[in-house]
């Protein structure tokens, strides 16, 4: 079977690839989002419902505890890419609106925890991949999670506007004083291991986490009431986990990043919500590699050397 869906033709899951004949959409801003959705089972007519109200032009979603690989086609031409597998409760999509159904270019499922969609953006003059993730809680598992979110990162074509979304299940704290380029000081407090590893991942890569970097009366993004046995009180615990990420030189394009408690769906998780503005900025910023804190062995994420082999999806030229 080939490994590419050319003009016309129908991807893994009924969804027709992109048309031959088709024009890409031209927006200069677009409105991204990330949400945990926790299933996407008997779900997907309301979660149109909610990322139309919001106006959203492509979502990234997590633990959608899909079983397969593929794309289709939703309410209202909404079409979905998606990457799952058998007894799983991870699973990742990115759902995309009509206006941008003939503008993507590749899909690449990598496993059930990570995918990337390119797509052509302003009348195909620029290129915009994301990478959709959904890491997992455990500290063991954590680093390879990051190694293959890198090696994700090494085949990005070189100019494409790159943006990570998803659930990392990572506290990062706002503690901005030896990374100011990659955290804000709007982030909740705590800071947990893979919090740590997630903020060398993004040093080490020039990376901003963009929910920090823009206030909000509370920027929590998942929530749970736990009771308290010793105590017989129900305490809401709350945590910031859910990110949007960009390169350092290109967060000017980013407008705003903030939670969207409105959204409603059967969920612990609120819908992240970021606007991101494709013209150029007047004044580019830099990254300072002097911010960088030097890496350990135990944070260090090696070369797969190979060994990751995924299965892309592209346009015929």
């Amino acid at each position: 079977m080939s490994n590419q869906a050319r003009g016309g033709e129908t991807l893994p899951g009924g969804s027709p690839g992109p048309s031959s004949g088709a024009q890409c959409t031209k927006p200069k801003q677009l409105t991204l989002g990330t949400w945990n959705v926790r299933t996407l089972l008997g779900r997907e007519t309301e979660l149109v419902r909610q990322v139309e109200l919001y106006k959203l032009d492509l979502v990234g979603l997590t633990e959608t505890r899909s079983l397969r690989t593929g794309a289709k086609t939703l309410d209202s031409g909404w079409t979905l890419f998606f990457s799952g597998a058998a007894r799983t409760h991870a699973g990742v999509g990115i759902l995309i609106n009509p206006r941008l159904r003939a503008s993507w270019l590749e899909f690449t499922p990598v496993d059930e925890r990570v995918v990337s969609l390119r797509l052509r953006v302003i009348g195909g003059e620029k290129t915009l991949t994301v990478v959709c993730a959904y890491a997992p809680c455990n500290e063991k598992k954590y680093p390879a999670f990051l190694e293959i979110l890198s090696k994700v990162l090494s085949k990005v074509p070189e100019g494409d506007f790159v943006v990570l979304l998803g659930d990392f299940n990572a506290h990062v704290g706002n503690k901005t004083d030896k990374l100011p380029d990659v955290i804000g000081r709007h982030g909740l407090p705590k800071r947990r291991p893979n919090g740590t590893l997630l903020l060398n991942f993004c040093a080490r890569h020039s990376f901003s986490i963009t929910n920090t970097m823009f206030e909000q009366v509370d920027p929590h993004t998942w929530h749970c009431d736990k009771f308290d046995e010793k105590t017989g009180i129900t305490k809401k615990e709350t945590s910031l986990i859910d990110f949007v990420i960009v390169p350092s030189s290109r967060m000017l394009h980013v407008l705003d990043t903030r939670v969207e408690r409105g959204a409603v769906l059967e969920t612990d998780h609120y819908l992240v919500v970021s606007q991101i503005t494709l013209d150029e900025p007047a004044v580019p910023i830099t990254t300072n590699p002097n911010t960088i804190p030097p890496f350990t062995k135990d944070d260090s994420e090696d070369d797969l050397a190979g060994s990751l082999k995924v299965l892309s999806f592209k346009k015929k030229k």
